[in-house]
């Protein structure tokens, strides 16, 4: 997986912007990637109650706001994020990816599974968020 830097944002035809490694990430040159399970018997599966609600910044003046992001990083074998390698993957506002840069390590997961043993795995997490009315 090449590192991106989310500063270096780029906008395409289809609307996703905000695409990178998050600022803290220090992904290529981290030695968790060698740690990876590529065909773990079971998918890390995320906790209830830990998926962040989007800030009201992110909404407009009539309180409606529609986003997604797209992240992709590791979980640890005890269900936790791992700072260093959070990337956003797609997103539909910068702001957004900004802000699930920082909360996604607020994010738990029940770990996944190897023949019994608890694994390090890559992880796609969309986040959907949708307030207000939808756009006319």
């Amino acid at each position: 997986m090449a590192s991106r830097d989310l500063s270096a944002q780029t906008i395409s035809r289809d609307t996703t912007f905000g695409v990178g490694a998050c600022r803290t990430s220090a992904a290529a040159e981290s030695p968790i990637w060698a740690r990876l399970t590529a065909d773990a018997d079971s998918a890390p599966r995320l906790l209830p109650g830990t998926v962040p609600i989007a800030p009201r910044f992110l909404r407009d003046r009539s309180g409606n706001y529609r986003g997604r992001v797209l992240l992709s990083f590791v979980v640890d074998t005890t269900g936790w994020v791992i700072p260093e390698t959070i990337s956003v993957d797609e997103s539909t506002d910068a702001r957004l990816s900004e802000w699930a840069c920082k909360v996604a390590v607020m994010l738990r997961y029940r770990p996944a599974y190897k023949n019994g043993v608890a694994v390090y795995v890559l992880k796609d997490q969309p986040l959907s968020y949708v307030f207000g009315n939808p756009p006319m």
